[in-house]
Parts: structure tokens; C-alpha cells; sequence
């Protein structure tokens, strides 16, 4: 990949749109919050495709795939139905995005220098 492709922009905006279709209802006071940290999430996960260059960028972008299903759990637990285990699905998979892209990011600072 080259450059950011227009169907990994549209697949990423498909994720927030359903994500917050699906929570509308069930935010209440909070929803323009919601609104704009789903949009910062969306955003990490698209610059994080900016770094495919860059040593460690299927680390990170890994990471940031598991950090964006970590906050959709938590997010659909909170405000819509219990999830199955959700405090332990939200905090190994939040650890485990956190190690991927602290990971690929440091093995990409290595190869610069």
C-alpha cells in the first residue's frame, strides 16, 4: 500500500457510522462526546496506515486495530447490552493494542538511528 486507499477510508468511516447508528438511542447526554472520540479513534486508525514505510508498522497498525475492538466492547457494554466478560475483554485487549504500539513504534525509532 502506497498511500492510504479510498476503500480503507470508507470501511473505517463504515465502522464509526455503525458503531454510533447502533449506540443513537443509548448515549443520552453523551452523545456528542461519543461522536467525537469515535471520530479521534477513527483517526488513529487511519494515520496509523500513514507509517507504512516505517519499520514496526504491522505492530502499530495492529495495535490500533485491537485499541479501536477494545473501545467498540467497551463502548457497546456501557451504553447498549452486557457483553460476555467485558472487563476482561476490554483490558487484555487494550494492554495487548497498548504493547503493539509502543512495540512497532519503538522498533521504527531503532531503524532510524
Amino acid at each position: 500500500m502506497t498511500t492510504i486507499s479510498t476503500s480503507y477510508l470508507v470501511e473505517t468511516a463504515h465502522v464509526g457510522i455503525l458503531l454510533n447508528f447502533f449506540l443513537w438511542n443509548h448515549t443520552g447526554g453523551l452523545r456528542l462526546p461519543v461522536i467525537c472520540y469515535t471520530l479521534s479513534i477513527l483517526a488513529m486508525a487511519i494515520t496509523a496506515t500513514v507509517r507504512w514505510k516505517v519499520s514496526g508498522y504491522k505492530q502499530v497498525l495492529w495495535g490500533v486495530l485491537l485499541f479501536v475492538f477494545s473501545d467498540s466492547y467497551l463502548g457497546i457494554n456501557k451504553f447498549r447490552i452486557s457483553l460476555w466478560e467485558a472487563d476482561l475483554v476490554v483490558m487484555s485487549s487494550y494492554m495487548a493494542a497498548q504493547g503493539l504500539i509502543v512495540f512497532g513504534y519503538v522498533k521504527g525509532l531503532k531503524n532510524q538511528f
